[in-house]
């Protein structure tokens, strides 16, 4: 099927604000900036995007797609129901390691939230929706017995709360050298394997 203009447009000025990002640093992220990387005027982008804030939501979409996907290709290769929730452990620390935008973008929406009630309503429903994601790679082995009985949506909010934290750290830390973001990933995946684990 084929795509519209205005759809075709709207991914242009998202790839062009991930670019932007990924060159100039996301300090330097302005509507001028993400105008000449797109090749589109200001007015132009002003016809989809009335502030760079709302560009920043439909980057944040896009990652949020891209994360969904990842995880349940990846979960559908799982022998094991164990697995699913390793599998969504590591695939959601991979993505905090290997794309910082995503990052960058959940610790802005965090400050903005606190002082802007639409940015904050918004952030509120990515982070259930994240706590959601993260709690589901439990849910089989709580359905199979495997796990200690506990509130999955709590085990969520540890694990994404983890994230934010490590994930931080990296895009302050730039390399390996200063952080060490798969040894500590590692731990927290052993850590949190390891209080599910059923007490005979």
């Amino acid at each position: 099927m084929a795509r519209g203009k205005s759809e075709e447009r709207i991914d242009q000025i998202i790839d062009a604000t991930i670019r932007c990002i990924v060159e100039k640093g996301y300090e330097n992220l302005t509507m001028q900036a993400i105008s000449e990387y797109s090749g589109l005027s200001k007015g132009a982008i002003n016809h989809y995007f009335k502030r760079k804030e709302d560009i920043l939501v439909a980057v944040l979409k896009g990652f949020d797609r891209k994360l969904f996907k990842l995880v349940d290709d990846k979960v559908r290769n799982a022998s094991d129901v164990k697995d699913h929730m390793r599998f969504r452990l590591r695939i959601t620390f991979d993505l905090a390691k290997n794309d910082p935008i995503f990052m960058y973008l959940i610790t802005d929406f965090l400050a903005l939230a606190m002082n802007n009630p639409i940015h904050g309503e918004g952030i509120k429903k990515f982070l259930k929706k994240y706590r959601y994601l993260a709690s589901l790679g439990l849910r089989p082995g709580l359905k199979e017995g495997l796990y200690r009985d506990v509130n999955p949506e709590s085990i969520g909010a540890i694990v994404l709360g983890m994230i934010i934290g490590i994930g931080v750290q990296w895009i302050l830390a730039k390399d390996d050298s200063d952080f060490a973001f798969d040894e500590v990933a590692k731990m927290i995946e052993d850590m949190i394997m390891l209080y599910l684990e059923k007490k005979d």
